[in-house]
């Protein structure tokens, strides 16, 4: 005598998680001078047209750059404000993680926190910078912005720190 079952089981749940737990796997988060905007024409130190990702780089690592007002070349310290922000970033984004994957598994829109792990991040560099906590500004730098703070000379340099999620397809590398 043989015995015959069926078992019906709606799966489609499951698939549409793994689907997106795929996705998540692929899935980055930018923040910093992402979106290639530029300094506007009528910039107060003659940068007009000149990528903010540029600037913040020179800022961050320091060198040798030309003073767009005298054309003379001028040495700008390092002032690495965006690697120092990288140890509250990763402490804040593995924070949020965890509600990631907890929305996910709950079928929550994970998107938006991901969206507000990237806007976390864009304040996190901005304090970090508002910190001044870096070599001070020489006294010819403090004269000509009328300031001792530094990135406060128009404001647009931090201003256009932004983030952006980015989903990723298979195969992209």
């Amino acid at each position: 005598m043989a015995f015959k079952h069926s078992i019906k089981m709606d799966v489609s749940k499951l698939m549409k998680f793994k689907r997106e737990l795929k996705k998540l796997q692929k899935t980055e988060i930018e923040w910093g001078w992402i979106d290639g905007r530029a300094y506007n024409r009528s910039d107060i130190n003659c940068r007009g047209g000149i990528p903010y990702a540029m600037i913040a780089i020179k800022n961050e690592y320091g060198g040798y750059t030309k003073n767009m007002k005298t054309g003379s070349f001028i040495y700008i310290p390092p002032r690495p404000y965006f690697q120092q922000s990288t140890s509250a970033s990763v402490s804040s984004v593995i924070k949020s993680s965890a509600s990631v994957y907890t929305l996910l598994f709950t079928g929550g829109d994970y998107k938006a926190k991901l969206k507000m792990i990237g806007n976390d991040q864009v304040d996190v560099l901005k304090k970090t910078i508002a910190k001044n906590n870096l070599k001070a500004l020489h006294p010819k730098t403090v004269k000509i912005k009328k300031s001792t703070k530094q990135l406060v000379d128009t404001g647009a340099l931090v201003k256009n720190i932004s983030s952006k999620v980015i989903y990723k397809r298979a195969g992209y590398e």
